[in-house]
């Protein structure tokens, strides 16, 4: 019989085996720790997820009000609402987005559908019926992310009467793998 050996173990196990020491608790405690380090990271939205804050922006003849992810995974499915209002009467409203913002972005849905859709000066715009004064405009895109998008879009959107810019606010969505 090999030394150590007992007719009690099985072929392989010894009785050391059996006796807990600094290399097994370290072996059953990293594994969570591990777990805990990665959830706590997730709960925080930096990986994406988290809900969007309105963001607001009031300028000398109108007011955007934004939600929209900052942080989305690639191919993930998200949507970007705007409340567009005005002091006085807009005759063509447009909300317009730049181009660059929009690069790799596929939108499936708007509400309520555009009368008009353009793009001039760099600018995608998408032209609505007129606006009474203090009316808001609730505009809804239900979009996905590409999976050949990487890094991120930047640009602006804008809050028009026809091609007189009433507000104008910045816009950032940075794309995780």
């Amino acid at each position: 019989m090999p030394p150590g050996h007992s007719d009690d173990f099985p072929d392989g196990l010894l009785p050391h085996h059996l006796r807990p020491d600094f290399k097994s608790k370290l072996g059953s405690i990293f594994p969570f720790a591990i777990l805990g380090g990665v959830l706590a990271i997730a709960m925080t939205g930096s990986l994406g997820g988290s809900p969007d804050h309105p963001r607001s922006r009031t300028g000398t003849s109108g007011t955007i009000t934004l939600s929209a992810p900052t942080t989305l995974r690639n191919g993930e499915i998200f949507e970007i609402s705007a409340d567009l209002s005005a002091p006085r009467n807009i005759d063509q409203p447009v909300f317009a987005m730049s181009a660059e913002l929009l690069r790799h972005l596929t939108f499936n849905t708007m509400t309520p559908e555009p009368t008009g859709q353009a793009y001039a000066d760099g600018m995608v715009e998408f032209q609505f019926e007129p606006l009474a004064a203090q009316e808001v405009l609730h505009f809804r895109m239900s979009g996905q992310s590409n999976p050949t998008l990487r890094g991120g879009n930047q640009g602006i959107v804008q809050f028009r009467n026809a091609e007189r810019e009433l507000v104008t606010m910045p816009l950032r969505i940075r794309i995780l793998p």
